[in-house]
């Protein structure tokens, strides 16, 4: 007999959500019919006209936009009335790290005074329970090992005005960085959890991306690395030797789709999945760009006094840990059916 998914999607314009969105409206068409409810800041933006475009060749599957604030669960609760599914995905404000725990708290608010959600897949990141992810630059962690959460007793660093890339250079406020980053994904987990696990028909699971391989290309490689358009230079803080753990945003969305629609959900009750498809050097990155692509590094030493001046950019280059050792590339192609992008497959079409 055929079936009936709808499907509430937040963040739905973002890389992850529209990935997901992609994958689904690339499927082929069946007798099950799939409604999605996608959560938008700006319904007008190019990437939801084109998520639109794509819906008119699909048969089965069904794509409306809403906007609403996530501040106000009461703008929430109509969108997930109905609904039987809910991929959550939250971004970080660079302001304060508990403002995207309270979206996701009225987010899973929202989906509890719903009572027809009966799963929720969860984008966190990679590591994000890993309590030497600090270390490399002397940083401090959010969490000791033993806690069960962030322990809000130590500081955020002091990211001064005009040090965060990502924020208003005149606002001082801005004093986010990893750290809060970390801990509001980090915080956010158990929520999910806890929501999952308060009903027996209810399930959840958690994905975990890695780095993703758009971040080099395009106008997301001008906020990671500003010198690579102009100068085709990947400055860096990490070492020669460091490996980044990289996946297709495309991947996330084939994997979580397949996950939604492939099987019931409730088979992958309480998974916590991390997702990456290569690990690569920053040379080796360097390469997959093109040969006249190379790499600076800067030396350790000026590396932390930049981070400790408040660089974000530093610190978000130097945030890495052996985070291949996460992974088995093997078992979860073998696990999902499909064969994850190479950097090289994904700079390809990314230029095609």
């Amino acid at each position: 007999m055929p079936s009936t998914t709808t499907l509430v999607v937040t963040g739905a314009s973002g890389k992850q959500g529209s990935a997901l969105i992609s994958s689904i409206l690339s499927r082929p068409s069946t007798e099950n019919q799939i409604h999605i409810r996608a959560i938008v800041r700006n319904s007008r933006n190019d990437r939801c006209k084109a998520l639109l475009q794509k819906t008119r060749s699909s048969t089965n599957t069904s794509l409306t936009f809403f906007e609403a604030d996530f501040s106000d669960r009461g703008s929430l609760e109509p969108i997930f009335k109905g609904a039987s599914a809910l991929y959550l995905n939250t971004s970080p404000t660079f302001k304060d790290a508990q403002e995207e725990v309270k979206h996701a708290k009225n987010i899973l608010a929202a989906a509890d005074a719903s009572v027809t959600i009966q799963h929720i897949m969860y984008a966190s990141v990679v590591a994000v329970d890993d309590p030497n992810i600090w270390s490399r630059l002397g940083g401090t962690a959010p969490w000791a090992p033993e806690d069960t959460g962030p322990d809000t007793s130590i500081p955020t660093p002091d990211y001064r005005p005009g040090s965060c890339y990502v924020c208003d250079p005149m606002d001082e406020t801005c004093r986010l960085g990893l750290q809060g980053y970390f801990s509001a994904k980090y915080t956010i987990e158990p929520l999910v959890q806890e929501w999952g696990n308060a009903s027996p028909s209810r399930s959840w699971a958690i994905l975990r991306p890695s780095w993703f391989m758009s971040d080099f290309l395009g106008s997301e490689a001008e906020y990671h690395w500003p010198e690579l358009s102009s100068q085709k230079t990947l400055k860096t803080a990490r070492s020669p030797t460091d490996e980044m753990m990289l996946v297709a945003p495309s991947d996330i969305g084939l994997i979580a789709s397949k996950i939604f629609l492939d099987a019931q959900p409730a088979q992958w009750n309480g998974q916590i999945i991390n997702i990456g498809s290569q690990a690569l050097t920053m040379d080796d990155i360097a390469a997959a760009l093109g040969h006249n692509f190379r790499v600076e590094y800067i030396p350790r030493d000026e590396a932390v006094q930049e981070v400790k001046g408040g660089n974000m950019l530093r610190e978000v280059q130097a945030w890495c840990i052996p985070r291949q050792a996460c992974f088995d590339l093997t078992s979860l192609e073998e696990m999902f059916g499909v064969e994850l992008m190479s950097f090289d497959k994904f700079v390809q079409q990314a230029r095609d």
